[in-house]
């Protein structure tokens, strides 16, 4: 289904998630849409923007968002405002989608991370050398 590209979240449910939101004293770690993909390709950059500002008023939390459309992350990237509370990392099934990491280490999050699994096969030398260097 094609989001349209001024989709909002309907006034209802944001005024309902208000009072979790404000809450200061209620420091979350948010696993964000885990049945879904943020970074699908029927999720217009727009609603992607919108999220993340709601990630970006919410600093007490720590919202993690996991993708296997690493390609597609990396090449939008640029265009979004990356708020510092958001970690974000791709998938690597097996050594077959090693690939995603070199797209995840273009992303500008604050942390990044890789997530084996499901982990269907061996991931050969990725699980054994440092994916990241520190800068």
């Amino acid at each position: 289904m094609q989001l349209p590209l001024d989709h909002n979240f309907p006034e209802p449910i944001v005024n309902a998630l208000k009072p979790w939101m404000d809450s200061l004293d209620n420091r979350r770690i948010v696993f964000v849409d885990s049945m879904s993909d943020l970074f699908h390709d029927d999720v217009p950059p727009g609603f992607i923007a919108q999220v993340f500002e709601v990630i970006r008023e919410t600093p007490q939390h720590t919202y993690q968002v996991l993708t296997k459309r690493a390609q597609r992350l990396s090449r939008i990237a640029p265009e979004l405002d990356w708020p510092p509370n958001l970690w974000m990392g791709v998938s690597v099934e097996t050594r077959r989608y090693g690939f995603r990491i070199d797209h995840l280490r273009q992303v500008p999050a604050a942390v990044r991370f890789v997530s084996a699994e499901p982990l269907l096969g061996p991931l050969g030398e990725l699980g054994q050398r440092r994916c990241f260097r520190a800068e």
